[in-house]
């Protein structure tokens, strides 16, 4: 063991997080951070970047341990370690393209958490791992009903849940420089909204239950509604404090 090793919990079981945060200080190991959710964690991250997270792989909101994952992966590359459950491998399945270096189950085992700490750092170090935001870009591919487009992510205005499938409306540029001879609609996805919202960068949130909005594209915030990117789109219920929380505004 490293003792200057950095390591950021990610844990929104209080309890939990105390218990974890107080054997690894025992053990020698530095807590870069506690953080219950995705802003929290990336906020932790850019102040006092950590070596290692761990990540519980299902946390209280709408952005999960995956999410979560992706996100700190592009302010620094590290290893993850994600603590699971049986019910939970959907989200196992999800977390594969963030190359995680272990899953470990509820209740954890400190001596195995220990050792998989210390072996998923021996193996970063050697490079056994490869960086998947090397291989990402500002585009993603997506399938329609009739085939696949690869859209820009900042050409993205929102993207809105239909059932099983999705709707993802574009800016008017973005359309145009897919479809060059078609009216401007929006454009029906096979893939559901959560699927979509797992490829997309930070700076989309995820309004409500059926909603995704690109928060680049933000042009004004009224009592009850917003306007983007020229779409004018109701605020539901108790979802405009956590928008304004992601904008930094009150």
């Amino acid at each position: 063991m490293n003792p200057a090793t950095k390591i950021l919990i990610v844990e929104d079981d209080a309890l939990m997080a105390e218990n974890v945060m107080q054997s690894l200080t025992r053990e020698g190991y530095i807590i870069s951070g506690v953080a219950r959710n995705l802003l929290s964690a990336v906020e932790v991250m850019k102040k006092n970047p950590a070596d290692i997270a761990l990540i519980d792989i299902t946390l209280d909101g709408p952005e999960d341990g995956v999410l979560t994952a992706r996100e700190l992966t592009k302010i620094k590359w590290i290893p993850i370690i994600y603590v699971t459950g049986d019910e939970h491998m959907a989200a196992v399945e999800r977390s594969m393209d963030t190359n995680p270096a272990a899953f470990l189950k509820k209740p954890l085992r400190m001596k195995e958490l220990i050792v998989q700490i210390d072996l998923a750092l021996h193996n970063f170090n050697k490079g056994n791992f490869s960086n998947p935001s090397k291989l990402r870009s500002g585009h993603v591919l997506l399938r329609t009903f009739s085939g696949q487009i690869n859209v820009k992510q900042d050409e993205i205005v929102y993207i809105q849940a239909e059932r099983s499938n999705s709707r993802l409306f574009l800016t008017k540029g973005g359309f145009s420089r897919i479809y060059q001879l078609k009216p401007y609609q929006y454009v029906s996805l096979t893939e559901n909204m959560g699927f979509v919202y797992g490829q997309l960068s930070f700076n989309f949130h995820r309004l409500s239950r059926s909603l995704v909005i690109n928060l680049d594209l933000i042009d004004r915030i009224d009592t009850s509604e917003l306007v983007i990117a020229g779409h004018v789109i109701t605020i539901p219920d108790g979802a405009k404090r956590a928008l304004l929380n992601r904008l930094g505004g009150n």
